[in-house]
């Protein structure tokens, strides 16, 4: 409970008691974060099962780069509560790398930059003849698009002057947030709607805002490729993971810290998922096993 990622601006309250984390859910129990996880996966393997007309009882599941074994085991745990055999599960930074990868036929070293809803990871990988070896990983286990959510947040909390807000005006209000923030993507300057009064968020506002966490992951970046000491930016490719939808400049921080070239051509917001898919088929499909090797 003292953890200051339980303390940041959030629509959520926490309980304690027994030495495990619960939260309050409407209309039920306290939950713990590995039953909300199996809740979700479960909404999913339904979808997939309407989708194909037919049972799904496996899959492969990404989690971050930075999840420790008790975080992993606790994805393991939420499957199993699905009601899914967890294949894998496989970080996302090399899932991105693998759709990107086998997509491309490419050989050399690539970046995946990763700004996810609630972490950063950057990974550098190694790719020859169907090999991804990881060579580096680094990032910000407390950095990602739910803290730009906050920061537009916090700046209508405090231009309305707002004390103490209840956890339904911060539901909203977050929520609010991450439509402006997804809305300035595409345009200059949105209204955000809170409360009967409009509260006008422009794109340089939102940069300015964003920009001390965008330098965080530049750190992160450049850490990643000083652990190898031999590559020089401009020789890494850059493949995007999540992130760039969110905001345009994203775009600017991977280059501005690698003086490398991007590949923009696959979607961000699905990269992670087709890895995860091809990684399934080469897990399930005998003729493929020989295709790729993950060395982590």
């Amino acid at each position: 409970m003292s953890d200051a990622e339980t303390k940041k601006l959030g629509s959520y309250k926490f309980l304690e008691g027994e030495g495990v984390v619960r939260f309050e859910v409407a209309g039920g129990n306290p939950v713990t974060p590995i039953e909300a996880s199996g809740e979700i996966l479960r909404a999913l393997k339904r979808r997939a099962e309407t989708h194909f007309a037919g049972r799904v009882e496996q899959a492969v599941i990404t989690v971050p780069a930075y999840f420790d074994d008790a975080q992993r085991q606790a994805t393991r745990d939420a499957g199993r509560l699905a009601g899914l055999e967890v294949l894998r599960l496989l970080n996302e930074p090399t899932a991105a790398a693998l759709a990107y990868g086998l997509d491309k036929g490419s050989q050399g070293m690539f970046a995946v930059y990763d700004l996810g809803g609630g972490t950063f990871d950057v990974s550098l990988l190694k790719l020859t003849d169907g090999i991804f070896e990881v060579k580096a990983t680094g990032g910000d286990s407390a950095l990602g698009g739910d803290d730009f959510d906050r920061v537009i947040a916090h700046e209508v909390i405090r231009e309305r002057g707002l004390v103490d807000p209840s956890p339904s005006q911060i539901a909203t209000l977050l929520q609010l947030a991450r439509n402006a923030k997804e809305a300035l993507t595409e345009v200059e300057s949105t209204a955000l709607m809170f409360e009967g009064r409009a509260t006008t968020v422009t794109r340089a506002q939102l940069e300015e805002w964003i920009a001390p966490l965008l330098a965080r992951t530049g750190l992160a970046c450049r850490r990643a490729l000083k652990t190898r000491a031999s590559r020089r930016p401009s020789s890494t490719g850059w493949c995007w993971s999540e992130g760039r939808p969110a905001s345009p400049r994203c775009a600017s921080t991977s280059p501005s810290c690698s003086g490398a070239p991007r590949w923009p051509d696959i979607d961000p917001d699905q990269v992670v998922a087709l890895g995860a898919a091809v990684q399934a088929d080469l897990l399930t499909n005998a003729s493929r096993q020989d295709e790729v090797l993950l060395l982590t």
